[in-house]
């Protein structure tokens, strides 16, 4: 029930702007998980959350500062300190336990399309953005051409590339009161 009622919401704050006019979803971390049994890979993803912070910071991300909107018309835009990037959501689909989403979007003069899957905290004060692995691969190989030299990106690709049921994603903050 709680999915379904954080759908309607999410949906709502899509359609009517209300979460780009007056909140923003708030960036809130990375995250990786792996929801499968293999004892192997839930250890790498526990020993690989020390390295989050240091991924951040080659993005430049900071938590509480980033931000996410989508406004009525479903362009997408990510503000990063003075940086935005735009996009289009071209895809909707909330027919699975999580919320499919597909789009567009501008990175460094390059379009990309980006396929995420949007899951509920139990709490409904956030949820996670979970993106196809190789779509990210792909931007950050684009948009970051020395990223094999940084230790902490090519942590994170190496246990991506050798354990597939490992995703990546972010976390977001999103006030669900003051959507109702």
């Amino acid at each position: 029930m709680k999915k379904i009622i954080f759908a309607a919401l999410f949906c709502l704050a899509a359609v009517c702007g209300v979460q780009a006019q007056e909140n923003p979803m708030k960036y809130n971390g990375l995250v990786m998980e792996y929801k499968g049994d293999d004892a192997q890979t839930k250890a790498v993803v526990e020993a690989l959350q020390s390295v989050l912070p240091d991924v951040e910071k080659a993005f430049g991300w900071q938590v509480g500062r980033e931000t996410i909107s989508i406004d009525y018309s479903g362009t997408v835009t990510f503000t990063s300190g003075e940086k935005k990037t735009t996009g289009q959501i071209f895809a909707f689909d909330q027919g699975t336990d999580s919320m499919s989403l597909g789009a567009s979007m501008s990175i460094a003069g390059k379009s990309y399309d980006l396929n995420v899957d949007i899951v509920a905290h139990e709490d409904m004060k956030g949820a996670n953005l979970i993106f196809n692995n190789q779509e990210v691969i792909n931007v950050v190989s684009q948009v970051m051409p020395n990223a094999e030299q940084n230790d902490a990106l090519m942590k994170i690709y190496g246990a991506v590339s050798m354990y597939p049921g490992i995703k990546i994603g972010m976390k977001i903050a999103i006030d669900l009161a003051s959507m109702m």
